[in-house]
């Protein structure tokens, strides 16, 4: 019933073999995501509900088959905007943060003034954590209410022998949905996070270290992951090109402070941490790797390291220097102090990764006129890997002991 998605928001197909394959599909895209359809407006969800019911999530083309949390408005209803929503556009709703939650229809809807839920495929307790299937350790996922951005569903891994006994780090990292379990990701892919870091931590190779996974918000991912304060000081046409990718406009700098000032404290009270910058790291890939790089930067007192996997210095789905240019000038005034920070990058060379050279080039180049060197810098490059997640996972080691990797 619902659609493959893809990572980068408002466009779906399905997976497919080969490098080349994915490429011709993302430039025979491109024109269908940079542009606004005519009929794309805000329209307005209301649902009636079925009695009982403690919560009600909306789900559809319009915001990247991402559940996201309604208003509710009366007794059994629930309302909720959605920037550039268009009536044609297919959606469901939910009574929980998962399609495990799913109302029990037929066919994806299209758009109403006002639905009515008859029944739903599973109740969810909002108050109960649901566990995670992982290769080692545990892991449970938890729905966060934010004052700051939208709800969403926050993922925690602690290794085998966790203990309150011992103190632990702690890794931020993007795209949570995509870290642990394959058969639930929309392309069935995933980091092997589990089976990677369990594996290093068992090995003695690395720190003991709990990993948090931050869901992205669907169609506003580009708005949360492409850094705030860059996007003014990008030329024309690119910051249009960019802008058309964010509904609502930018929000990057909540998006840090909801990790900041709301999941860190929240971490830091209900698990065994070490809360010190010395031992709290971020990390991801694409624009995730985009979004690590500028939280080291905004928050050099709260990051001491940060890994950037296929950072996706484009910004848009084509080569251009004006946007890696504009993130430089930003990088130029920000770098966090060498003595007390880390940083890691990398890219493949095949679809997207393809982009991504020129760019990280600068970048190195001025993380090493700001006084980095081999000890806390760090930037590969990896022939063949495409931007995919199994990629990610065949080379996760290498940053997380880069990070955090016990001294020989």
């Amino acid at each position: 019933m619902f659609p493959a998605r893809s990572e980068f928001g408002n466009f779906y197909f399905k997976p497919m073999r080969t490098a080349k394959s994915i490429v011709n599909a993302i430039v025979c895209l491109l024109a269908v995501i940079m542009a606004t359809p005519a009929s794309a407006q805000k329209l307005t969800y209301t649902v009636t509900v079925p009695p009982g019911t403690k919560d009600c999530f909306i789900a559809g083309d319009m915001n990247a088959w991402t559940p996201h949390e309604m208003v509710k408005t009366g007794p059994n209803k629930y309302q909720l905007s959605v920037d550039g929503a268009e009536p044609s556009r297919h959606y469901t709703y939910l009574n929980g943060p998962a399609f495990t939650f799913a109302e029990v229809i037929s066919s994806n809807r299209t758009y109403n003034e006002a639905d009515s839920v008859s029944g739903w495929k599973e109740i969810w307790n909002p108050n109960k954590s649901r566990a995670i299937k992982v290769a080692s350790g545990s892991a449970k996922s938890y729905f966060f209410h934010s004052k700051i951005v939208d709800s969403r569903n926050i993922a925690v891994w602690l290794p085998d022998g966790y203990s309150l006994r011992q103190k632990y780090n702690v890794v931020y990292m993007h795209d949570g949905q995509m870290l642990f379990d394959s058969t639930t990701t929309w392309n069935r892919k995933e980091w092997q996070v589990d089976e990677v870091v369990g594996k290093l931590i068992a090995s003695g190779q690395l720190k003991q270290t709990i990993i948090v996974g931050i869901d992205n918000n669907g169609n506003k991912r580009e708005a949360e992951f492409f850094p705030q304060k860059i996007v003014g000081s990008i030329p024309q046409p690119q910051q249009s090109d960019l802008l058309k990718l964010m509904p609502g406009g930018p929000i990057a700098d909540s998006y840090l402070k909801f990790i900041v000032r709301e999941l860190k404290p929240y971490i830091d009270a209900h698990y065994s941490t070490y809360k010190g910058a010395e031992h709290t790291f971020i990390g991801g890939s694409s624009l995730g790797g985009m979004i690590s790089l500028y939280a080291i930067c905004e928050y050099p007192n709260v990051f001491s390291g940060a890994f950037c996997m296929s950072t996706h210095w484009v910004g848009t789905f084509y080569q251009n220097s004006r946007i890696p240019d504009a993130y430089l000038q930003y990088l130029d005034k920000h770098i966090p102090a060498p003595q007390t920070h880390k940083l890691y990058f990398d890219h493949g060379d095949q679809t997207l990764d393809s982009l991504y050279a020129p760019a990280q080039g600068k970048v190195d180049a001025l993380f090493k006129a700001k006084g980095y060197n081999a000890s806390n810098f760090k930037s590969l490059i990896f022939p063949g890997a495409a931007h995919i997640e199994s990629d990610w996972a065949k080379r996760l080691s290498i940053p997380f002991l880069f990070l955090l990797g016990r001294d020989k």
